[in-house]
């Protein structure tokens, strides 16, 4: 699995801190000392029961009795109802255990890391334990994203709740969260990642197909799953005015290739691409750990971004890029004359 590009620099940042903090009263204290692991704490502790039942019917229990250390997003019981009732289950026995048990991975991210960790570094991507089934290292995980200021978000859903915060644990740190925080799909980060505002607006604008809904496909159903290479918001500043209908569709639809999981380490100098949603193809080059992407109108100008490069979701994979890729608008014309 090539962490050197997301999550491990990211993790690192996290793990040495840096010097800039949010001082928001509700999340300085320093995370306290206990003999108790996690699985024995949420047991103890009555806003986890839900947690606690959870962790013992997915069998997950020896997992987080394990030395770690872990830092546990815990969604308290009242986001286990609601997820329940989302989901139509009856109860958490309703829920399939392969299912649940990778659920609750997606709860658990490896280090010890406190409410000051993730507001210093202010947002980011790292790795969750749930397994990224796309990828074909089995050591490979699911991205999660977190922003913090006021409130600490993750993936633009949970948010821990004021006082469930550095619950300190012998084998790592609980912090109670108000939603359980589903698997992500590549519309998840796209939405979640403020770098990508840009880009979820042009998703969004009038006249377009619902991409929202079609990035959501799950991974085993076409046109999943999605390599999406995703312009950031200096790239739709410097492509000036936005096209509208089916031009923008178009362009769009040329960042996102189908039915594929193309990780940076599966692109090659000189590859050319499965077709895109648009149908057409990209072109890439590559010297060490620099992509350069040729769109159809023969510019090369747009780069893999290598801190926003594999960001995995359960359902693809996304690239951030530099710059708004174009496709060969020539064709087009060409096929409406004749």
């Amino acid at each position: 699995m090539d962490l050197s590009l997301n999550g491990l620099i990211l993790m690192a940042f996290l793990a040495l801190g840096f010097v800039s903090c949010n001082n928001d009263d509700n999340y300085v204290d320093p995370i306290p000392d206990s003999d108790e692991n996690i699985v024995e704490l949420a047991t103890g502790e009555p806003q986890l029961e839900n947690l606690a039942a959870a962790l013992q019917r997915a069998e997950l229990v020896t997992t987080l009795q394990g030395d770690g250390p872990f830092t546990v997003l815990a969604p308290t019981n009242e986001a286990f109802d609601d997820f329940l009732s989302d989901n139509g289950y009856a109860g958490l026995n309703d829920v399939p255990v392969e299912a649940l048990k990778q659920l609750l991975l997606n709860h658990v991210i490896r280090g010890r890391f406190s409410s000051v960790d993730f507001l210093a570094s202010r947002a980011g991507y790292t790795y969750t334990l749930a397994d990224a089934t796309l990828n074909d290292d089995p050591d490979a995980k699911l991205n999660i994203f977190y922003e913090a200021d006021d409130n600490i978000e993750f993936n633009d859903d949970a948010e821990i709740i004021q006082n469930g915060t550095n619950i300190g644990a012998s084998n790592g740190v609980v912090h109670m969260v108000d939603d359980v925080i589903d698997l992500p799909t590549v519309a998840t980060f796209l939405e979640a990642d403020p770098a990508f505002e840009s880009l979820e607006d042009a998703l969004d604008a009038d006249g377009q197909p619902d991409f929202e809904t079609i990035l959501e496909t799950p991974s085993n159903l076409a046109p999943a799953p999605f390599t999406v290479f995703a312009p950031i918001n200096e790239a739709f500043t410097a492509l000036g005015e936005l096209p509208s209908g089916d031009e923008l569709t178009a362009v769009l639809q040329y960042h996102v290739i189908t039915e594929n999981n193309i990780l940076f380490s599966d692109i090659t100098d000189g590859l050319e691409s499965p077709a895109t949603l648009q149908g057409d193809s990209l072109t890439f080059s590559k010297a060490g750990n620099v992509v350069d992407i040729t769109d159809g109108s023969g510019v090369s100008n747009s780069n893999i971004i290598p801190q926003l490069a594999n960001i995995q979701a359960a359902n693809g994979i996304i690239h951030g890029i530099t710059d708004v890729l174009l496709p060969n608008t020539d064709e087009d014309t060409n096929a409406a004359e004749q």
